[in-house]
């Protein structure tokens, strides 16, 4: 059922005892909340609700486990499992990072393991961490919705972090002391940045107004860079794009999406 969907039919004439089977589940739990909401209405029967809940959404869970709660619904077991999975992942991970910000390996109790022939030492949730540039690099096989979790984490104890890698299996979390020892860019929503002129061309990402950009990776660009604001960080993996602003900041005019490799700091050397 889709949001139109879900609205219902308050006026039917019979008392009914309503189904309603969510294949796709909403994106919020406020969503969900309207979407089940058709079970019961004035003059109606109890009814139920069969919902589907897909990994991309797993980062919901806790939200639908405390929902039932309130409403005095049973919490089915394998819910209530993937919660405390997810809650001791989150709490191991918190520990990892906050150790991390510290100048500390995000290894059991600190301490670092001798590291292998390849530097990458192993660390927590999974993980191995290259002492040398201070990343925690995270497994393929996390799962998106981790991936997710720990990007907002990251963000809140303030690391610099990506997911990089050349296809969905090989795509891998860093987590970093200092964005330069990233594998690729990283910015926040916010920072100044330099832009350098590109072309559009196709696979390039380039949806502005701009040309002389000479392509991924390029060293040099043609013309005057431009000062902008980042508003969206997130580097699309295959556009390779990041959203920014070039004039007002606060516009309400959708962000322009120019090749992340185009962008730099505005305070980086050179500036």
């Amino acid at each position: 059922a889709d949001t139109t969907a879900c609205v219902g039919d308050d006026t039917a004439p019979v008392r009914l005892s309503l189904v309603v089977v969510l294949f796709d589940f909403p994106p919020t739990i406020r969503d969900y909340t309207h979407c089940i909401g058709r079970t019961q209405r004035p003059g109606q029967r109890p009814g139920r609700v069969v919902a589907f809940l897909p990994e991309l959404r797993f980062w919901l869970a806790r939200e639908v486990a405390e929902l039932l709660e309130r409403c005095g619904q049973h919490v089915p077991e394998e819910l209530s499992t993937l919660v405390r999975e997810d809650r001791a992942f989150v709490d191991e991970a918190r520990q990892a990072m906050l150790q991390l910000s510290q100048g500390e390996a995000p290894c059991a109790n600190g301490a670092e393991s001798a590291p292998p022939a390849d530097r990458w030492a192993p660390a927590l949730c999974g993980g191995d961490f290259d002492a040398d540039r201070h990343v925690w690099r995270l497994p393929a096989h996390l799962p998106s919705y981790r991936r997710r979790l720990l990007h907002g984490l990251a963000n809140e104890v303030g690391l610099a972090h990506v997911s990089h890698g050349a296809g969905p299996g090989e795509r891998r979390l860093h987590v970093a002391l200092h964005r330069e020892a990233l594998p690729d860019k990283f910015f926040l929503e916010g920072e100044e940045v330099l832009v350098a002129p590109w072309a559009k061309s196709k696979g390039a990402g380039g949806r502005g107004k701009h040309a002389g950009y000479r392509g991924p990776g390029a060293s040099t660009h043609v013309g005057a860079e431009r000062r902008a604001v980042v508003v969206d960080p997130k580097v699309r993996p295959h556009e390779r794009t990041i959203g920014v602003r070039f004039d007002d900041p606060n516009s309400l005019l959708p962000p322009v999406y120019v090749p992340v490799d185009a962008v730099r700091l505005a305070g980086a050397a050179g500036a």
